[in-house]
């Protein structure tokens, strides 16, 4: 994941090179890919090793921005996505970003999406189990 500072310097060829290496990467390992005709939520985790820092919040979300391009449906000018969600908006998508050290030291972006009737009711038991 790139902070926005970074990626609003770069060129608009780069932006797209690194939007098709996000696209790339998320094909490859998550063959077969699911479709998502419904709202849903969208949990992303940041994991920093070694040598790096946590993101401000502001640049965490913003970060999150090129994936979720690469997930939703194209539409009208935009040829790419892999149409995993339906859209990006706040009616289609729940979108909830963090960022958390990781035990490895390895840096790693968790992408976690559910339906969100499931996602409610996964919260409501962690609610009522503590």
């Amino acid at each position: 994941m790139v902070s926005l500072n970074a990626y609003m310097r770069w060129h608009f060829r780069k932006q797209k090179a690194w939007r098709n290496i996000i696209e790339q990467y998320i094909f490859v390992l998550g063959s077969p890919l699911p479709k998502f005709e419904c709202p849903v939520a969208v949990n992303i985790t940041r994991m920093y090793g070694y040598r790096k820092r946590a993101f401000d919040t502001d640049n965490l979300y913003a970060g999150a921005k090129p994936i979720l391009d690469v997930l939703k449906t194209p539409r009208g000018r935009s040829n790419h996505g892999l149409s995993v969600i339906l859209e990006d908006n706040p009616e289609f998508c729940r979108l909830t970003v963090k960022q958390e050290k990781s035990p490895d030291k390895s840096t790693k972006i968790v992408i976690e999406i559910l339906d969100l009737a499931v996602a409610d009711a996964k919260v409501r038991s962690e609610l009522s189990g503590s």
